[in-house]
């Protein structure tokens, strides 16, 4: 018998320069340090079954990373969170426990906040409005079979472009599933380009996930 739970944490600070492959080690020590009843695979070389949901790109700060856990025994999961909160390190704080509500595949959207420093805020905010009112916004895509050129503007969606403390703050919802994602980065990069900016000063943080039909994630 095997009981999924989800954890949610944040990745702050200088937290958000640890790599996926290195976040993945933390928590599997941390699995172990505070002695989860953690499910194995099969096979000749069983690893711990432990899913992230999205993996984040590296230097992005998160206020909603989700860790799907496999055990092998149902445990209290006010336990759990107080055992892992006390373990983790610096700039990853542990924030819910709970068992899984959506599926994997009900997994949609993201939601972004990216703030880009610059002497003219005013005039950047200008830009980005025009910058969605193109036609089209082709770029190119590279995935592990192919490259291909792609429009991007009807994948991105503006809650919120405003200016704050002397930046522009943007509130992006960009699509994040199995069936295809659109990264932040891309958005912003070209944006730039576009443009022709060159100080190129921005910070991204994962607000929270969403499902197919924009509803929370859990």
């Amino acid at each position: 018998m095997k009981y999924s739970i989800r954890i949610k944490f944040a990745k702050k600070g200088r937290a958000k320069y640890i790599s996926h492959l290195d976040l993945l080690r933390c928590i599997q020590r941390a699995v172990r340090r505070i002695k989860l009843p953690i499910a194995y695979s099969n096979g000749f070389h069983p690893h711990m079954q432990i899913v992230f949901i999205a993996a984040l790109s590296l230097g992005f700060e998160s206020e909603t990373e989700i860790v799907e856990i496999q055990l092998t025994e149902q445990l209290d999961l006010q336990d759990i969170y107080n055992l892992m909160k006390s373990t983790m390190p610096e700039g990853l704080e542990i924030l819910d426990v709970y068992y899984p509500v959506n599926k994997l595949n009900e997994l949609g959207f993201a939601d972004y906040s990216v703030f880009i420093n610059s002497e003219n805020p005013d005039l950047l905010l200008n830009q980005w409005k025009e910058f969605l009112l193109k036609p089209e916004i082709i770029v190119e895509k590279k995935s592990k079979r192919s490259v291909k050129m792609v429009d991007i503007l009807p994948q991105i969606i503006c809650i919120d472009a405003i200016i704050k403390n002397n930046r522009l703050n943007l509130i992006l919802r960009l699509p994040t599933s199995n069936s295809g994602s659109l990264n932040p980065t891309l958005v912003i990069e070209t944006f730039f380009n576009y443009n022709e900016i060159i100080e190129r000063n921005s910070a991204i943080c994962r607000m929270k996930f969403l499902t197919i039909e924009k509803k929370e994630f859990f």
